[in-house]
């Protein structure tokens, strides 16, 4: 049948059509008002008003356009407003249109629940996969498409939250010492206990760093390396100290045998001026007389801090007589010199200065023979 074609004979026999164009009772005109209130509330106010002089005051009318338009297949699956609903129903009774749901609602998403839609959680963000609430060790699903505890879907016009950012605490030692740059005009100073000692002393070396300002740096990590006169080339001494809360640092140096130079380093380009430190060598004798010429005495000496060929010398009768032997392998010289039996004799030994050590000296006597 065409739009235009108001030619309704074909269905006069169809019972839905007497039922619709038969004399209304007064129980199908009962719901009237309530079928006009409803159409008025769901179509705009002009169209609302235009339609309803057309309808004017018969419900039998309205209820024929409905069911003629297509309104009896909604009406069985109860889909229009209650009000609505109720009318058909009680217009249509005999043709089984049931009557209006007390609960139903009509959602876009397609899903029926009386639960308010609610957005899902946003998945945490973290290093590791947050687990779900059994444990499962799965991250939680992002709330397209994911359903929701109470069985629902969560609805796609509800903005997710802001995801949360979720950090594990780490245990472990204390964090190594900063390498980052030092500030441009940071200065590193040196300070030696004592910069002349006797051979085998030890000494103490504190450090100071601080920023071009004069603020203290704390938690460098600082080296003391040496170069022994006579070596080549530097080397570390002992392990790297860390700046305390003042910028200082302290090193103990071993026991020194021959003259070396000291110097503090952090990172890669900054150092401390040199520290020369100088050792002084000491030296012992012993006189022995001879037993086959009472006139004749061996001395021997040692030498701790000198080196294998250096010279010691050593003179008597003020000076005027004297002799230089050459340090062996172990530090030691022998002299045999003549002296006067009748009368003590005083020697002196003394060890010329070279790069390895200072000079030094010792003065003893013999008795008389």
């Amino acid at each position: 049948m065409s739009r235009r074609d108001d030619d309704l004979s074909p269905f006069r026999d169809d019972p839905v059509f007497r039922a619709l164009t038969g004399p209304a009772t007064e129980a199908e005109l009962a719901g009237e008002a309530e079928a006009l209130a409803a159409f008025r509330s769901t179509r705009p106010a002009r169209p609302r008003r235009r339609f309803a002089a057309r309808i004017g005051t018969s419900g039998t009318v309205a209820v024929a356009t409905l069911a003629l338009s297509g309104g009896v297949a909604a009406a069985y699956t109860a889909s229009w407003p209650a009000p609505v609903q109720k009318v058909l129903h009680a217009a249509l009774g005999g043709i089984e249109v049931p009557p209006p749901s007390p609960h139903h609602h009509h959602h876009k998403s397609g899903g029926s629940s009386s639960t308010p839609q609610v957005a899902a959680p946003a998945p945490s963000v973290a290093s590791t996969p947050a687990p779900t609430a059994e444990g499962s060790g799965t991250p939680r699903a992002r709330s397209t498409g994911t359903s929701l505890p109470g069985g629902g879907t969560p609805s796609p016009f509800i903005t997710p939250t802001t995801p949360v950012i979720v950090t594990t605490p780490t245990t472990g030692p204390t964090p190594t010492p900063s390498h980052t740059p030092l500030l441009k005009g940071a200065t590193l100073d040196i300070t030696a206990s004592e910069t002349r000692v006797p051979v085998g002393t030890s000494i103490s070396i504190t450090g100071q760093l601080d920023a071009a300002d004069s603020t203290p740096i704390a938690g460098r990590r600082v080296a003391l390396r040496e170069r022994l006169m006579g070596v080549h080339g530097w080397t570390r001494l002992g392990s790297p100290q860390i700046t305390s809360s003042t910028g200082g640092v302290i090193f103990t140096v071993p026991p020194i045998e021959r003259n070396v130079r000291l110097v503090l380093q952090t990172g890669r380009h900054l150092h401390s001026t040199l520290v020369r430190v100088v050792v002084q060598p000491a030296i012992t004798a012993t006189v022995t007389p001879s037993a086959t010429d009472p006139g004749m005495v061996t001395v021997t000496a040692v030498v701790q801090g000198g080196e294998p060929g250096d010279t010691l010398v050593m003179s008597w009768h003020n000076g005027k007589k004297h002799q230089h032997v050459a340090l062996d392998a172990t530090g030691a010289a022998t002299f045999t010199v003549q002296v006067p039996p009748t009368r003590t004799v005083h020697f002196r030994l003394f060890l010329r200065r070279t790069a390895e050590h200072a000079s030094a000296a010792a003065l003893f006597t013999s008795p008389p023979t």
